[in-house]
């Protein structure tokens, strides 16, 4: 492992070969680390190569440093702010939010992480279905019910019009979760991200592109 510094940034990297590579890549991992994937057969001195593509590095690197993950050391977001989870096995029946902590029993020998999981899974479907009722006579076309799932995406809408939601979304501000619907919600009329799709989309959210965004300052662990 060794270490690029680019002003007062000192960014970690390691190289790694790969015959079936022609260039060499570059990616950064969730952790900040820069991923330098080098052809086995030849490559040139790995500084210069990085030094020609420090700007693009360092743009890249403050884009993902300022993301906001969902998970953070012992902390979770829910509903776009930073709580602090207590678990406990007597008692209390029902998970409660309380100034920035969340009070969620555990059931049996249940593990906490599953605890917690089941808990955003369920105020995901909470908040989905609730919002689905109140764009009840917005909707575009009729949806073939919902799930709540481990996705790579925030939600996907399939062909036969069942929506999919991430169990994080509860994580997300109340507004970009809302997008995520709408997002989903504008597939149920074109499948793709055509024109059509956007301006099907800007009649139930004019301000998408800025939505958008700000989405993308939001790491799914």
């Amino acid at each position: 492992m060794d270490i690029l510094r680019l002003g007062s940034d000192q960014i970690r990297y390691f190289v790694k070969k790969n015959p079936d590579s022609k260039y060499v890549q570059l990616k950064f991992r969730p952790n900040l680390e820069l991923e330098v994937t080098v052809p086995s057969d030849r490559y040139g001195d790995v500084r210069k190569i990085l030094w020609k593509k420090r700007h693009w590095i360092q743009r890249k690197y403050e884009e993902i440093a300022a993301c906001r993950r969902i998970f953070d050391g012992k902390r979770v977001l829910y509903k776009g702010t930073y709580c602090t989870v207590a678990f406990g096995r007597r008692g209390r029946k029902q998970a409660k939010v309380v100034r920035n902590r969340i009070l969620l029993p555990l059931h049996n020998n249940e593990d906490p992480q599953e605890a917690l999981k089941r808990w955003m899974s369920t105020e995901t479907r909470r908040f989905v279905q609730k919002r689905l009722s109140n764009y009840r006579r917005r909707l575009i076309s009729s949806f073939n019910g919902l799930s709540v799932k481990d996705t790579r995406k925030w939600a996907y809408c399939m062909k036969n019009h069942h929506l999919v939601f991430n169990w994080r979304l509860i994580a997300l501000p109340s507004d970009l979760a809302d997008y995520v619907v709408l997002h989903e919600i504008s597939h149920l009329r074109e499948f793709n991200h055509s024109r059509g799709f956007r301006y099907a989309l800007a009649s139930l959210c004019p301000d998408f592109k800025e939505k958008e965004a700000m989405l993308k300052r939001y790491v799914i662990d």
